[in-house]
């Protein structure tokens, strides 16, 4: 008699496969050997996995409700567990892990029929049998049957005839039978029923299996990419088979370069089509974006921190994402701009009703606000309808066309919440926060996996491997510490019991002994068979598995990689190169928006120009606790602007007593942190508002110290707009101050609160111009003195940085400064300013004829403090701290 799984099918019997996707395989060849029949209807075949068998049983029985779910058996063996704790006064870090591992110890009790008393374990076992006392307790209380415990009712069922049972079973693709298992298969047979089992016929090696050694993991998987890639293309219709001992710690690898190698040009193209394999183990569905995104609203938190408020800001998940993309970057930009590191939700939703075109991200916070007042406790069904609500309120999945895979993965999440709703059945009523956590554990622990047809290429573990044959094999990682898989019994039971009973993962023989098993099966499973392990995991040193022993080095042909990186990198493929450094020329002659700002960007890298000022790109501001370093520099200038307006010469400061200079600054440094509160559009906290008070008022006198000591001046401008015309580029500058010397010429003043550089006036390229465009501008002859202010706390660091046109009108400019002006040949202050005059020319032309070359001036400075390297790219031509030059194309 056959006992082909398919013959039997197709005679009535029923064939229960050790797994969901060998009966999807069996099922499937059934329906092509039908279809080769000419049949166009036949019965659906009785192929199916032992536990969806069991479930169908138990539904002939009416006992399908009693069965719990993995979430629920979980979620009860968590409150047993945690009722214990609460009961001997101790605490568990990892409830759910413990959980976990309780639930495979009873279920490993319930398949090998096997029981221990307290005597004969641990701490940790005695522990466990207490929790299954309380849990089998309150499930016969309640009804509740597990997996374990509902394969003992049907196998009752088949004993006492309530069940009738098939003329013929096969067990497919089992490598090791329970005594459960085997129990349920004798009572079948006593109650007439022919048992036999069945794994696939060996398949006829056309070479003996063959190892091939790789440097690392990564390698070792772009090697069997391009090896299947070239079998696929001499043989379309082969079947090719990729087995992992280690399908976790290969998982992510997989995906990406099979991507690559498979599908270069989707790759390129940021393509989300189908897979050109066929992956066994699934993702975590909280992996998702949809998921993700869906999750993360839920958890939103008041106050909002600002990056969770960009994320929402930028997400496509919302409503009105498509609509208001735009004007939603706008609000990201002008409420970091703020500087606030985080949002209460009712001021946010003020603020976005107060910006144009975010109506209905103001709707999102609203309901998301509406929803977080909600304190009361409520069970786990209340809140799967709470938060379906939320997420319906706020828009999600968003406006959007969703592809395949996203439109399955929403379809998932819907079933997730119906999963929370199902806790009812064990849980007593929770928190919010205590919900939320129980569905983003839902969503780790779900494997989501796309629907679709099934590919050429089939990536499986060695347990789903069970029953396949393959044109061709590849089985990865076959390290010594893969196969055999290292033991990992159970804590919670013996392990004598565990090793008497050969439990799975119970010690290394039994791992052994699985693992020759496998092999021999796996071996056989392909006329071509390549067997590779990484020489080096993780930088530590792998030998092969022991399995390995005796085969000899696979030869195979040469293996060409086709991804994209790879082949630019390698220089193999010719590239097209656009030189694209010039922007179109301005045609205005107006003042350009940007001021002295252009010409420094310019000087430092004409691409930052073009960026800055051109195509308005900059960095996003990051808040930080306080007021940052800019902000600081800010109000110093404030202060000072406003000291300066009211006193106008040194004369009218040394005048002052101390109770007016004290009540002047006072009254001054109040002005400046009530402007940058305007600007800001918030309020600095009180505390925080006093010590900058108290800070600003101190540098401020501090700084009035050096005033006094100088020589007589009088303010003749302060922060006074100039217009400026540079070769073709003309722009609005503003000068700090502008002092009358005793000899009628000016002193100008910048403010710096941080390094002051006055050697960079000597530049080629001027990277600092602010002082020197006025000089141009009004003339070598007018100028008396070009000087930084610098004010700092520290003494040393504190004071005016720069160079007289007259020796003897100002303190003699610092020896660095001597030294480069006599370097350079400049005698004087006029050819110093013939330099800047013919500097700034040229960078006013270059901007102005759109010269937007990647070219820093000194790589090492610029691009480390530079928001742009992203665009432009200047990383990928060399590190930034290299001396080359940078890429010249946009």
């Amino acid at each position: 008699m056959t006992n082909d799984p398919l013959d039997i099918a197709a005679a009535g019997g029923t064939v229960l496969t050790a797994n969901k996707r060998l009966a999807r395989q069996l099922v499937r060849q059934f329906d092509q050997r039908q279809v080769a029949a000419g049949l166009a209807v036949w019965p659906s075949p009785a192929i199916l996995s032992l536990s969806a068998w069991v479930t169908r049983q138990l539904h002939l029985l009416r006992r399908e409700s009693s069965l719990l779910t993995d979430g629920q058996l979980q979620r009860s063996w968590e409150l047993v567990i945690a009722a214990d704790a609460a009961s001997v006064k101790r605490d568990l870090l990892q409830l759910p892990q413990t959980a976990g591992r309780a639930r495979e110890a009873q279920l490993l009790l319930e398949s090998y029929r096997a029981d221990f008393t307290s005597m004969d374990g641990d701490e940790d076992a005695a522990a466990f049998l207490r929790w299954r006392s309380l849990w089998q307790e309150r499930a016969g209380r309640e009804g509740w049957l597990d997996r374990g415990s509902a394969l003992r009712v049907v196998t009752a069922a088949v004993v006492d005839g309530t069940l009738r049972v098939p003329p013929q079973l096969v067990l497919a693709g089992f490598d090791d039978l329970t005594p459960a298992t085997a129990e349920l298969c004798r009572s079948l047979t006593a109650r007439g029923c022919t048992v036999s089992s069945w794994d696939a016929e060996p398949v006829a090696a056309v070479i003996p299996p063959a190892v091939w050694p790789c440097p690392d993991p990564a390698e070792e998987v772009r090697a069997c990419a391009c090896w299947a890639r070239a079998l696929l293309t001499a043989q379309p219709q082969a079947t090719i088979g990729v087995v992992v001992p280690q399908l976790n710690d290969y998982q992510s690898l997989i995906e990406r370069i099979f991507r690559t190698e498979f599908d270069p040009s989707g790759c390129l193209a940021g393509d989300d089509g189908p897979e050109p394999f066929t992956l066994s183990l699934g993702t975590p569905l909280a992996r998702e974006g949809v998921v993700s995104a869906a999750l993360r609203l839920l958890a939103i938190a008041d106050p909002l921190r600002i990056e969770e408020l960009g994320w929402l800001l930028r997400s496509p998940y919302l409503s009105g994402a498509v609509h208001e993309w735009a004007a939603r970057a706008c609000a990201d930009r002008e409420l970091r701009r703020r500087g606030r590191s985080s949002w209460p939700l009712a001021a946010l939703q003020r603020a976005l009703r107060r910006l144009p075109g975010v109506s209905r991200m103001a709707d999102v916070i609203a309901a998301i606000s509406a929803e977080r007042h909600d304190r009361r406790r409520r069970l786990p069904g209340e809140w799967s309808e709470q938060f379906a609500l939320l997420l319906e309120a706020c828009g999600w999945p968003g406006g959007r066309g969703l592809h395949s895979r996203e439109f399955q993965a929403v379809r998932h999440v819907k079933d997730l919440l119906g999963q929370l709703a199902a806790l009812d059945r064990v849980s007593s009523p929770i928190s919010r926060g205590e919900a939320l956590a129980l569905l983003q554990r839902l969503a780790t622990a779900a494997v989501f996996q796309p629907e679709g047809a099934e590919t050429r290429v089939q990536v499986l573990g060695m347990l789903e491997a069970s029953g396949f044959t393959f044109d061709a094999l590849w089985i990865l990682g076959l390290h010594e510490g893969a196969l055999p898989a290292p033991p990992r019994p159970n804590p919670f039971i013996p392990l004598a019991l565990q090793s008497r009973l050969h439990m799975p993962h119970a010690d290394a023989l039994r791992e052994g002994e699985f693992a020759a098993k496998v092999s021999r099966r796996l071996f056989a499973a392909a006329p071509t068979v390549i067997l590779s392990w990484p020489r080096q995991v993780d930088g530590g040193p792998q030998r092969p598995s022991p399995l390995l022993r005796g085969l000899s080095a696979a030869a195979l042909p040469p293996l060409i990689s086709v991804d994209p990186a790879r082949v630019i990198s390698s220089g193999s493929a010719p590239l097209e190169i656009m030189d694209d450094a010039m922007a179109t020329p301005l045609t205005t002659r107006k003042p350009f928006a940007g001021g002295t700002g252009i010409l420094k960007d310019q000087a430092l890298c004409p691409f930052r120009a073009f960026a800055h000022h051109r195509l308005r790109a900059r960095q996003l501001d990051a808040p930080d606790v306080g007021l940052d370093e800019m902000a600081r520099g800010s109000l110093i200038h404030v202060a000072l602007e406003k000291f300066w307006q009211d006193v106008r010469s040194q004369a009218e400061l040394r005048g002052l007593s101390h109770e007016e200079l004290a009540g002047r600054l006072q009254a001054c440094a109040e002005q400046a942190i009530a402007r940058l509160e305007r600007e800001r559009r918030c309020d600095i906290p009180p505390r925080q508002r006093q010590l900058e008070l108290t800070r600003l008022i101190g540098l401020t006198r501090e700084w009035l110290v050096e005033e006094v000591q100088r020589s007589p001046f009088e303010i003749v401008e302060i922060e006074k707009q100039h217009v400026e015309t540079l070769g073709r580029l003309t722009i609005t500058t503003r000068v700090d101050r502008i002092d009358r010397l005793a000899d009628g010429r000016v002193a100008v003043i910048d403010y710096k609160t941080g390094s002051a550089q006055v050697a960079q006036w000597c530049d080629e390229r001027l990277t600092e111009p602010q002082l020197p465009i006025y000089c141009v501008g009004a003339g070598a002859e007018s100028v008396g003195a070009v000087l930084f202010a610098v004010v700092r706390s520290r003494r040393k660091e504190r004071g005016f940085r720069g160079l007289a046109a007259t020796e003897g009108l100002w303190p003699a400019p610092e020896k660095a400064l001597q030294k480069l002006l006599a370097e350079r040949g400049w005698a004087n202050f006029s050819e110093l300013c013939a330099h800047w005059r013919t500097t700034l020319t040229t960078l006013g032309d270059a901007f102005a004829n759109g010269v937007a070359t990647v070219d820093p001036v000194e790589r090492r400075k610029t691009c480390r403090y530079c928001d742009l390297v992203p665009l432009c790219r200047i990383l990928e031509s060399g590190p930034a701290g290299g001396t080359g030059e940078g890429d010249n194309g946009l």
